[in-house]
């Protein structure tokens, strides 16, 4: 199983890995004083969530393509949940590191969803392409 998804794991491991290289030029840097410990967690969780998140999709495309798009919003919808539950876990638990939480918080589930919705229309263009 792990051979069918090795090239979307190497795309997404480069990009965690930028992800935190950027992230600790801007925080050594330029943002030292907004930095907290458990932002190092972040990008690992964006790579986790968004590994799942692409085999939940790529299993559903395998099936019926009508029922694809409800099965999208659904596993999107979950995330959703999953991220605002983690999101108000930790604004609760670290009320002084709210704004910078949120702000690295945003900017990283923008950059990997982005990076799973392109990954996943190609893959769905070429299979349609190839059936």
């Amino acid at each position: 199983m792990i051979q069918k998804y090795k090239a979307y794991l190497k795309r997404l491991g480069l990009l965690t890995g930028i992800v935190y290289f950027i992230g600790v030029i801007l925080f050594v840097f330029f943002f030292s004083e907004y930095y907290h410990a458990p932002f190092v967690v972040l990008p690992v969780l964006f790579f986790v969530i968004t590994f799942v998140v692409h085999i939940a999709l790529v299993k559903s495309s395998e099936h019926d393509m009508r029922k694809f798009a409800s099965r999208f919003m659904m596993v999107f919808g979950i995330k959703i949940i999953v991220l605002l539950i983690l999101i108000t876990s930790y604004v609760l638990i670290f009320p002084e590191q709210a704004v910078s939480f949120l702000i690295a918080f945003l900017i990283q589930y923008l950059i990997f969803t982005t990076f799973e919705t392109i990954y996943i229309v190609r893959l769905l263009k070429s299979s349609k392409s190839k059936g």
